[in-house]
């Protein structure tokens, strides 16, 4: 057992968090600092991912290798700042934004680019497993606009190409302050297009924007250009102008020149929509910023709502549906839906509580209706005791309806992990159980993840280290699977990252996490302990695991439909081959045929009879040989009384 009660806060604090609950903007507001140290020869920790059931089906233990170097984790994946890593499903590319590693002061006779003041694009067509080599978006030597702090980016394509639309925040580290935003433009043919933006929001005096930023991009519908929208908080010059602590903005980039930047703040996101906060503070976060459907968007937020009927902060959803002109006011959780859940598990009415913590969000679609969906953690009291559930909050956009879901009960601490400065100046890096939710491209599986305590004891503050927990659901189900221990080893596991999209089969998952770079001479507990240090040099690791479809011994087989997920590649040469994937709802005989648009069937793929095992499956059918003419074809798979059917197209 190693004690770390200075380092970490329980639930026994919800209440002071709830009085006071801007904790992690206090914490995004203040700059990182540079602590001096010499850097070693590091030493890189393997990890084995392990999984909790041995009978779990795994093709091969993944290892969290080394991705790359940084100066300062906390600028890079702090999910109540940024998102740096992200996936274009078009053209199958993980992309991240990252800051770099040297920091000059400290190595006067470094020459390069590689340096904590730049930013940088990575690019894997593979998960995660491969990367391309690394590709300067900013260069403070160049364009020199002050250090690029906090990156967000949001990938799509443009003239065929990937291409980035990205955001970062602007520091003056030596004199302790923030100066703006770098705005720009990333892809391989026109390289990087960095402008810089102030701070001020213009159009509105006495007014600043936050550090933060969550991006979205895209082409315009003629493809001759793009638009970018960043999301940021805005706050008052004056601490003590609590009427203007709560407002929300939008910065629209529609040519890159700083004087084309339009700064909005739209009725719905003002700050009088949220409950006034002390002098200082503010009653709201931003959660995350989405495309869902056909180019619609929506902005995802937690706080206290000025239109709620009860004082309890809540969660809310805004939407546009015109690429970001106009939006709807939010759209709001009832707090009866939290009290039918929270009944349900044996606590009283109005006994619960959704505390500052991280969040995630995710949004899918499901028989051509539209959900979204929260992750995050609920303390329920009032029975002697405080249990916290991480649970889903699901809204249906066609319907109205909003649910509950729970996935986990958790004890609530979490880590506080430290700067290194003087007794009189430390300061703390805020973290918690690092809370997030992703999808699969095509939308049928969520997964959930958190950053659990081992071995904990609350009276005692103590425990023995951290692990990384997962949870899927399948979105035709109601229900999440049993929490997985996906690393179930005694290293310290922190400030770990999912990307917004995951594999359709949920093999190869890509997951980051942060280690602090050790060396050679340190003792495995002083290795252990450097990890709860935020201002030392860090790794980026990066892993890869799979996840069980099935994923507890006694869950039934799901009632649904067998289903064709992707025909690769489609079209096809009538000499080539096909590679099917399709689910199936339980282990059964599947059968195939290929038919043609009059109905006949033009092949029977006898060979393909067999059965096959719940869950994701894929063969290889050979096309060849098959006198199949240019035109369109129908593949059709069928399970006892289910079936599907979709279109191939072959051509010569």
């Amino acid at each position: 057992m190693i004690k770390k009660s200075t380092l970490f806060l329980f639930w026994v604090l919800a209440s002071a968090i709830i009085t006071n609950p801007l904790f992690a903007e206090v914490m995004a507001k203040q700059l990182l600092p540079s602590p001096e140290r010499k850097l070693g020869l590091p030493t890189v920790g393997v990890e084995n991912v392990k999984y909790a059931k041995s009978n779990y089906k795994v093709q091969a233990d993944s290892k969290f290798v080394v991705f790359d170097s940084l100066a300062n984790v906390y600028s890079y994946g702090n999910m109540s700042t940024n998102k740096a890593i992200k996936y274009e499903p078009k053209t199958n590319k993980l992309v991240t934004i990252k800051r770099g590693f040297i920091d000059n002061d400290r190595y006067p006779s470094y020459s390069g680019n590689n340096t904590k003041n730049n930013l940088f694009i990575r690019v894997s067509g593979d998960w995660g497993k491969t990367w391309e080599p690394a590709k300067i978006a900013y260069d403070k030597n160049v364009s020199n606009f002050d250090e690029a702090r906090y990156p967000s980016l949001h990938p799509f394509v443009f003239e065929n190409e990937l291409a980035i639309g990205f955001n970062a925040s602007r520091v003056i580290e030596k004199q302790s302050v923030w100066s703006g935003h770098i705005v720009g433009f990333w892809n391989d043919s026109y390289g990087s297009i960095p402008i810089r933006h102030t701070k001020e929001v213009a159009g509105y005096s006495g007014l600043e924007w936050g550090i933060d930023s969550r991006v979205y991009a895209n082409s315009t519908e003629d493809g001759e250009g793009f638009y970018h929208l960043i999301v940021s908080r805005i706050s008052p010059t004056n601490d003590q102008d609590v009427a203007n602590a709560n407002h929300i903005g939008l910065r629209k980039v529609l040519e890159l020149s700083e004087t084309s930047i339009q700064h909005i703040i739209p009725p719905a996101w003002a700050s009088s929509n949220f409950r006034t906060a002390s002098p200082g503070y503010r009653t709201n976060e931003v959660v995350d910023f989405k495309e869902f459907g056909n180019g619609n968007l929506c902005l995802a937020v937690f706080g206290g709502f000025e239109a709620y009927s009860i004082q309890r902060n809540t969660f809310g959803i805004s939407i546009s549906t015109d690429k970001g002109e106009t939006w709807s006011e939010f759209i709001l959780l009832p707090w009866s839906v939290v009290n039918n859940f929270i009944t349900s598990k044996g606590h009283p009415a109005d006994s619960a509580v959704f505390i500052y913590d991280n969040k995630g969000f995710t949004t899918y679609e499901l028989n051509n209706t539209t959900f979204m969906s929260f992750v995050a953690k609920l303390h329920a009291y009032g029975t002697g005791e405080t249990i916290s559930y991480v649970v889903e909050i699901n809204y249906n956009y066609n319907t109205g309806e909003w649910k509950i879901y729970p996935i986990a009960q958790d004890i609530g601490g979490w880590i506080l992990y430290q700067d290194i400065t003087d007794a009189n100046n430390q300061r703390t890096n805020w973290n918690d159980n690092e809370l997030d939710v992703t999808r699969t491209v095509d939308g049928r599986y969520l997964l959930a993840k958190w950053v659990g305590l081992i071995d904990f004891d609350p009276e005692n503050n103590t425990f023995k280290t951290t692990d990384i927990f997962v949870s899927i659901r399948n979105t035709s189900e109601n229900s999440w699977s049993a929490p997985v221990n996906i690393t179930n080893s005694d290293e310290l596991d922190r400030m770990t990252l999912l990307p917004d999209f995951i594999p359709n089969d949920l093999k190869d998952v890509p997951i980051f996490k942060m280690a602090t770079i050790t060396t050679p001479d340190m003792t495995e507990q002083q290795k252990f302990n450097e990890q709860f240090y935020g201002g030392k040099d860090q790794y980026l690791l990066v892993g890869n695991f799979d996840i069980p479809l099935l994923s507890v011994e006694d869950e039934e087989p799901c009632n649904c439909e067998v289903k064709i997920l992707n025909i690769k590649p489609n079209p096809i040469n009538s000499n080539g081959t096909i590679s099917v994937t399709f689910y199936m709802p339980k282990e059964d005989k599947a059968n195939f045929t290929i038919f043609d648009a009059t109905g006949r069937i033009v092949d029977d793929l006898k060979k393909y009879d067999n059965t096959y095992q719940f869950g994701p499956n894929t063969i290889e059918i050979d096309i060849s040989g098959r006198n199949l003419q240019n035109g369109t074809y129908y593949l059709d798979v069928y399970s006892g009384d289910k079936r599907d059917t979709k279109v191939i197209t072959i051509v010569k």
